[in-house]
């Protein structure tokens, strides 16, 4: 989970049992978020200054789903997602 410089963020995906989490090497208390990370098992990686291709955003995406599909088509292997809304890929 990709939590940007907020340390709030990172500490509730945590808490919620994720596996590893991503935090801007100048957030706040990063220091302790990584040892926080740790103690729960948890990978901490550190945000490049640079997205790349295998991340999604959906900020501001005015189509959510469309933009969940699109990035699932050109990410994820050959696949069929059913959903409420139809099939994703």
């Amino acid at each position: 989970i990709d939590c940007a410089d907020d340390p709030g963020l990172a500490l509730n995906a945590l808490r919620a049992g994720a596996p590893a989490i991503r935090v801007l090497h100048t957030a706040p208390a990063f220091d302790r978020l990584a040892d926080i990370a740790r103690q729960h098992g948890a990978a901490i990686e550190t945000t490049p200054d640079v997205r790349d291709d295998r991340d999604l955003d959906l900020a501001d995406a005015p189509d959510a789903f469309s933009a969940c599909c699109a990035w699932l088509r050109r990410t994820a292997s050959p696949l069929t997602l059913p959903t409420a809304h139809g099939s994703c890929i």
